[in-house]
């Protein structure tokens, strides 16, 4: 299905910002779930490459991406690229946080189909449970990358990461080294 002149837009505009921001998938990722992780993401302050549950995604990510896929693409590093279907796949552990997956996966719909002038369809895929869940870049999904983008520009524009509160997401991420001086190898998210 070929791609209307609204949406064409407002994708236009929403990518022009995130590229000159730049921001990418995983930067709409972190903004869903926590204001400061976005921060030290978007400034390199990062100890994931210690995490058991960033290393898994990892091989997660590293197992499913497509052998056709160019990453010079608006920053893009999707699991899974079928251009024939036009689908873009996430490969996750589990459900769990999943409007920030969803998030993540919008803006790679949104980057995709701007490019291709055509409309593309993402999949989330959750290895635990082996099921799936279509996601689609529909108006309110532009109008949620749009808050998204916004809440972005504020909180990197901040001189440092915003105040620290503790939140059930804490309790696996990859940055809770650096906010709570703990290891998440305590624990399992």
């Amino acid at each position: 299905m070929a791609l209307e002149a609204p949406l064409r837009e407002a994708l236009s505009d929403l990518l022009q910002e995130a590229e000159s921001l730049g921001v990418h998938g995983l930067s709409f990722q972190h903004i869903q779930l926590c204001a400061t992780r976005a921060w030290l993401h978007y400034h390199r302050l990062d100890c994931g490459h210690l995490n058991r549950h960033m290393q898994l995604g990892s091989l997660l990510h590293e197992r499913g991406v497509s052998d056709t896929f160019s990453q010079s693409l608006y920053g893009l590093s999707p699991d899974r690229v079928d251009w024939a279907k036009r689908e873009v796949s996430e490969v996750k552990k589990s459900r769990s946080h999943e409007a920030a997956l969803t998030n993540q996966l919008l803006f790679y719909l949104a980057a995709l189909t701007a490019a291709t002038g055509q409309v593309w369809r993402g999949i989330l895929r959750y290895t635990a449970s082996k099921r799936t869940k279509t996601v689609l870049l529909d108006p309110p999904a532009v109008l949620q990358l749009q808050q998204s983008l916004a809440h972005l520009r504020e909180v990197l524009a901040l001189p440092q990461p915003p105040a620290k509160s503790e939140k059930p997401v804490c309790r696996g991420c990859s940055y809770r080294l650096l906010c709570w001086g703990q290891s998440t190898d305590d624990e399992d998210a």
